[in-house]
């Protein structure tokens, strides 16, 4: 059941011993959750099972969570996806990856300096793809 969210009832809303959601009423798609530890976080629904955080209590107010709420929402509407939910293209090299993957596989694998030596040997024209 959705409410008015005021700051007030942010500001109180008390930890359970389950985590809890209040929706708000005046924006559609806003929700606030209350965790058992007393985190309070800021989320967004567009579609059923579609949600996203938008950030913690102490770094987004009421109002600038409603203004994304509202910018989420819309984007849904004219687009069918929202910017929030699409994935941002990241480039990886294999030589990035190595450098990630050295230190673990020589404290995890046993031998474990081989396998970041042979990529290098057995790949060399990938490693900067």
């Amino acid at each position: 059941m959705a409410s008015a969210l005021t700051k007030c009832i942010v500001l109180t809303a008390e930890p359970r011993d389950r985590p809890y959601e209040l929706r708000d009423a005046q924006v559609s798609g806003l929700i606030l959750r209350v965790q058992p530890s007393g985190h309070k976080a800021w989320i967004v629904t567009w579609a059923h099972g579609k949600r996203r955080t938008l950030g913690s209590v102490e770094h987004l107010t009421l109002d600038q969570a409603r203004d994304q709420a509202r910018q989420t929402v819309a984007e849904y509407v004219q687009s069918g996806l929202p910017a929030l939910s699409k994935s941002k293209l990241t480039s990886c090299t294999l030589s990035v990856l190595n450098e990630y993957f050295e230190p673990w596989a020589v404290a995890e694998l046993k031998g474990g300096l081989q396998y970041p030596d042979r990529s290098r040997s057995v790949f060399p024209w990938l490693l900067r793809r």
